[in-house]
């Protein structure tokens, strides 16, 4: 139950974190449209530089302002850095998992993730430059909101309709040692691609074009070519979801049979067997269809684990 408790906590600290953070942020805001004796919405204009008005204002009113200073962009710094390491980590995860017998070798992996993290830096120097503001707010717009709702979706579909949510349910249980919530049950299936799918309409019938609120300066309107290249960036994020049916498509042919093996769970491991069925001794081969995928890899370790244990009970 400690996992339970420590994912309540999570979700209370980081809504209340930002309820906080909004409070603090409004009231300095409210404090400076008062000196300066403007409207609130005069003092300073919204977006990711709002932080670096209100916060800096605020530690400067403080006693030991200095420290304060030092402890906010410090914080600054470690909330970039942990949220890096769960973009970063989810890239390679998903690329060492596609291809354990390339990556899995040596320092192999080691290499890949110092190749990420490289190319990621020089990405990133597009935006510290003196464009670098425009630069953001073009990923933000197109990469960082609505096509993440897309993805989204298709995940909630693959995990709760394809693989299954009480195979799924019950692969949580095997994994944490007790059944959780059934809410969660209807929430994947239900409630979250409902919701992801509700969002993502709205925001794509309020669509409107990218422009950039300068604070000192006339509001910038995007050129076309930008525009071109944010909606390349959202197309190359969804694109693959398509693309890898087509593809399966192209590999079995359409059919009545090819459409039914594409939303049939293939070639289930041990690992994903249901408890019960591990406490009965049920071998995974009795989840697995009748047509097995024609791209199974050879001489895993699943492969090797049970020849070791035949040469075992032999030797018995």
């Amino acid at each position: 139950m400690l996992f339970s408790r420590d994912c309540i906590i999570f979700a209370c600290a980081n809504s209340g974190t930002s309820f906080f953070a909004g409070f603090i942020i409004f009231t300095i805001l409210g404090h400076m449209a008062e000196v300066q004796g403007v409207d609130i919405k005069d003092v300073a204009a919204g977006g990711p530089g709002l932080a670096f008005i209100a916060y800096p204002k605020a530690v400067s009113l403080m006693p030991g302002a200095p420290i304060w200073a030092i402890l906010f962009f410090l914080m600054l710094i470690l909330l970039g850095l942990d949220s890096q390491f769960v973009g970063v980590e989810g890239v390679i995860s998903a690329v060492v998992d596609q291809w354990p017998n390339l990556l899995r070798r040596g320092y192999r992996k080691e290499i890949f993730i110092g190749i990420v993290c490289i190319l990621n830096f020089f990405i990133g120097l597009s935006m510290v430059s003196r464009g670098g503001m425009y630069v953001f707010q073009l990923f933000d717009y197109y990469s960082g909101s609505k096509i993440i709702l897309f993805i989204a979706f298709f995940e909630c579909i693959a995990i709760a309709w394809i693989y299954g949510v009480r195979r799924f349910y019950d692969n949580l249980e095997m994994m944490l040692g007790f059944r959780i919530n059934p809410y969660m049950m209807v929430s994947w299936t239900v409630l979250s691609p409902i919701f992801c799918m509700c969002v993502f309409i709205m925001s794509v019938v309020n669509y409107s074009e990218l422009d950039y609120k300068r604070p000192t300066k006339p509001l910038y309107k995007f050129p076309t070519w930008a525009v071109g290249i944010g909606w390349g960036m959202a197309a190359f994020a969804a694109i693959w979801i398509p693309l890898m049916i087509l593809y399966r498509f192209y590999e079995r042919g359409i059919s009545r049979e090819t459409i039914t093996y594409l939303i049939t769970p293939q070639g289930l491991k041990d690992h994903q067997l249901r408890p019960q069925d591990k406490k009965e001794g049920t071998s995974a081969d009795k989840y697995r269809t009748s047509n097995p995928p024609p791209y199974q890899e050879k001489g895993t370790a699943n492969e090797g684990f049970q020849s070791n244990s035949t040469l075992d009970n032999t030797k018995l």
